[in-house]
């Protein structure tokens, strides 16, 4: 569920519509009496939604609200909206998809903040996206499909270097979650997860990926398993060589894949800038500035949104796989990075490829056209 903050900024642009008190009198429930009468919403509006306290918003609080109204203002001029429009607060409702947060007559808004991570996607569907396919499937995971023997030397390596790093005994308590064990014994390791679930493996030098995979569960791998190898291993250097070899495999067989996308338009990559078949607008505001911008329909953006170039990158040992995207009516352009990692400790579940707006670059902003 979105917080009270995400709620404010939403809710406090209908306000403005149709407030009659100064900033300082705005109590909570003057806040959620007017919005619970002149806004449709598909859910009910409760004080926890809007405010931490129920009887005085904060100093934060105050300033969305502050801020929000601004844009309502404004939002009011430039559509040229008249007194008491028909307002829908789309934004609660959890199982949307659509951007969409507040429709003000016939006019669709946006109003979410900027935010550097987009998505947390799998590779199946960034090569959907990228190649304009629907052959990949959800489970694909990026070093058993594209790095296969590296892959299994990593985790080869991995073992190794738990022998010969140790130590014996690993055990990490996390009071009322869990208490793991990891021992070594010989050339024998037993995974020990709650003293409820167990396994061990008799000769750990000759363990192979698949084995381990079938014998253990994701709590002996997660919090047992990839634990030790990051207290223990993370830093030993013929592990980061297997594990960026790995990736450096991985990564190089993903860009002769995908190379061929360079220069195309595919309709799904219109889902990165939150592009849809209706136009509508996205707004945002600052305590210090203020700006509309108007997305474009799915239909007219299709073409003059490309891919410019794809590369891969792996400080030390990380897979990072980069889109560049030129916009062709304004030859601005906006690079994503997709992480292909692990997201619950190493060698347990699929890797993610989480989708990033890249720090140094443009924001989604600059595939839209400001109209304030």
């Amino acid at each position: 569920m979105a917080d009270i903050y995400t709620h404010l900024r939403e809710l406090g642009v209908a306000f403005s519509f149709f407030n009659r008190k100064n900033l300082s009198n705005i109590t909570p429930e003057y806040f959620c009496e007017i919005c619970a009468k002149n806004v449709t919403m598909p859910c009910k509006l409760t004080m926890k939604m809007i405010s931490s306290n129920p009887n005085v918003f904060n100093e934060r609080e105050l300033t969305i609200i502050k801020n929000a109204i601004k844009l309502g203002v404004l939002i009011k001029e430039k559509f040229n909206i008249k007194a008491d429009p028909k307002i829908t607060w789309v934004g609660c409702d959890t199982q949307s998809d659509t951007p969409i947060d507040l429709i003000i007559n016939q006019y669709k808004f946006s109003l979410k903040e900027d935010s550097f991570i987009l998505e947390n996607m799998g590779l199946y569907k960034l090569l959907n996206i990228l190649l304009n396919t629907d052959n990949y499937h959800a489970g694909m995971h990026v070093f058993k499909e594209f790095a296969r023997d590296e892959f299994e030397n990593w985790f080869n390596v991995t073992c190794k270097c738990l022998l010969k790093d140790g130590p014996d005994l690993f055990e990490k308590i996390r009071e009322n979650k869990y208490h793991v064990i990891g021992e070594l014994q010989n050339n024998s390791i037993v995974l020990n997860y709650n003293f409820t679930e167990k396994v061990k493996f008799v000769d750990i030098g000759k363990l192979n990926y698949s084995e381990f995979e079938n014998k253990t569960n994701s709590h002996l791998r997660e919090y047992v398993f990839s634990k030790w190898i990051k207290n223990t291993v993370e830093y030993d250097e013929e592990y980061i060589k297997a594990k960026k070899n790995c990736a450096i495999a991985a990564g190089q067989n993903i860009i002769n894949l995908v190379s061929k996308c360079q220069g195309t338009s595919p309709i799904g990559l219109m889902r990165f800038f939150r592009i849809e078949d209706e136009e509508y607008y996205y707004a945002k505001t600052t305590n210090n500035s203020v700006a509309i911008y108007k997305v474009p329909k799915l239909k007219d953006a299709n073409n003059d949104i490309i891919i410019n170039k794809v590369w891969i990158e792996i400080p030390k040992s990380q897979l990072n796989f980069y889109t560049e995207i030129i916009n062709k009516t304004n030859g601005c352009k906006i690079i994503f990075r997709n992480e292909l990692r692990y997201s619950h400790g190493q060698f347990n579940g699929t890797p993610e490829a989480k989708c990033y707006i890249d720090r140094n670059s443009c924001d989604l902003t600059t595939m839209y056209k400001q109209i304030v």
